[in-house]
């Protein structure tokens, strides 16, 4: 039995059927697939190197504790703050994730830091003394977060699958900015105010209803709960979230820091499929020229257009598709009309009181050759009912069964002994290494001696 993966439409190695996105198979339940695997482990895997990037994004750093001296009175103020507040998101949710694990594993939460060494007196290890300097400073003492993101990741990222399969849990979390209820429709009111303000093309009313938004628009600025602070700071809120949740918020994290990065380039989706291959066509932001996405479209990778072959192509599809949608109404209205005179035929034939006027009759003479060969709605079918198919099929099986030629066992060939001429013969004489000099037949060399049969000069002796 198959299963599918616990990610369900947000899995990495779904797959398209019937039109439909369908989570890739898995021989264990409420699993993760390979696919997903190895994607969230590999984004896990680069968070520590997302979080030194941000760092260096940061601008203004400082080397102690202490305010730096400015010539203005003005406090420091981060240059790139959704780098900080990136940074703090990932060390957040990895230690919620690491806390998840840890408590299924049974072990304690690691936090980086480095355990108090032992005391060596008279030779012996003993543990350091309750409330000494080196305990109190140990326990006031915290390592740094790069510290702290590396030992969560270390206990997340082996145990990715059991992350995933941890059940809902309500956490407390960072509460995300939103307006309140009065600032929210305050804001509302003064949008449609300046909407109709435009439609009536009056400049004095269009700038009291701009200067209206901009005044709601600062009220829910100055309001705490629109910036998300609480009475005693930061607002926070109760949500109940999964293992998987919080692996997909991790992955989620990483994606959103590249982006901010500027690592992503943009990609517009286009409306017509490959016609190659049927897959996406996608184009980067910045480029003219649109590619398939299936790397394997074409043996030299995936096929490319440029605009204007694109249009082309575009124009193509569309023409022909607009033509078969028309040809199909056109069609299915002109069965239409035909079968309603069809009927109209069917009818006055049938009716004896009707069909035996003069009138009736020239109108059936005219219409019924016209309408010959008008296939009926039932001839128009191209299905059956289920037992009509049966019969069929049990009659194109015998047909193809009878006809089928009946298997012979096939005769051996035995081989044809040529026998050679004597023409053909090759004589002894030529298969030696020595070469014959009797260039004319025995008996007519001059040199040919008749009394020996032999071929000498002079007399035989």
């Amino acid at each position: 039995m198959t299963h599918t993966c616990i990610a369900n439409t947000a899995c990495r190695a779904a797959v398209i059927e019937n039109g439909a996105r369908r989570p890739a198979y898995t021989e264990q339940p409420d699993a993760l697939c390979d696919g997903c695997t190895d994607g969230h482990r590999g984004d896990i895997h680069r968070l520590p190197r997302d979080y030194a990037m941000l760092r260096a994004t940061l601008g203004e750093h400082r080397a102690r504790d202490g305010a730096p001296v400015h010539s203005t009175p003005s406090p420091v103020v981060l240059i790139d703050s959704t780098s900080d507040r990136l940074m703090t998101e990932i060390v957040e949710w990895a230690r919620f994730a690491a806390d998840r694990v840890s408590d299924a594993l049974n072990t304690d939460l690691p936090d980086g830091g480095r355990k108090l060494p032992s005391l060596r007196l008279d030779g012996a290890h003993r543990p350091p003394q309750a409330g000494s300097l080196a305990d109190r400073q140990h326990e006031l003492s915290r390592p740094p977060e790069h510290q702290r993101l590396a030992a969560y990741l270390a206990i997340v990222e082996p145990h990715i699958e059991l992350l995933a399969t941890l059940p809902t849990e309500e956490v407390t979390i960072w509460a995300q900015p939103r307006r309140c209820a009065p600032h929210a429709e305050q804001v509302a009111a003064a949008s449609r105010t300046l909407e109709l303000a435009r439609d009536t093309r009056i400049h004095a009313e269009i700038v009291d209803a701009t200067n209206s938004l901009q005044a709601a628009f600062a009220a829910a600025g100055a309001c705490d709960e629109c910036c998300g602070w609480a009475p005693r700071g930061q607002a926070r809120q109760e949500m109940h979230l999964s293992g998987l949740d919080v692996l997909l918020r991790l992955t989620r994290t990483h994606h959103l820091i590249r982006q901010h990065l500027g690592q992503t380039k943009l990609r517009f989706r286009l409306t017509m499929p490959c016609p190659n291959c049927g897959a996406a066509i996608t184009r980067e932001a910045g480029k003219s020229f649109s590619t398939c996405e299936n790397d394997q479209c074409t043996p030299k990778g995936p096929s490319s257009w440029t605009e204007r072959e694109y249009r082309f192509l575009a124009g193509l599809v569309t023409d022909e598709e607009r033509t078969r949608t028309t040809m199909k109404w056109l069609l299915a209205e002109a069965y239409a009309r035909l079968d309603g005179i069809t009927d109209l035929i069917h009818d006055l034939a049938t009716d004896k009181v009707i069909n035996q006027s003069e009138a009736v009759k020239l109108i059936l003479g005219a219409l019924t050759p016209r309408m010959a060969g008008h296939a009926t709605p039932e001839d128009r079918k191209i299905a059956s009912d289920k037992d009509a198919t049966t019969l069929r099929q049990q009659d194109q099986d015998a047909w193809a069964w009878k006809r089928e030629p009946r298997y012979e066992k096939p005769k051996r060939k035995g081989s044809k002994k040529t026998e050679s001429k004597p023409a053909d013969r090759v004589t002894p004489s030529s298969r030696s290494t020595v070469t014959d000099t009797i260039i004319e037949p025995a008996g007519r060399n001059e040199k040919y001696c008749e009394p020996c049969k032999l071929i000498h000069a002079g007399e035989c002796a």
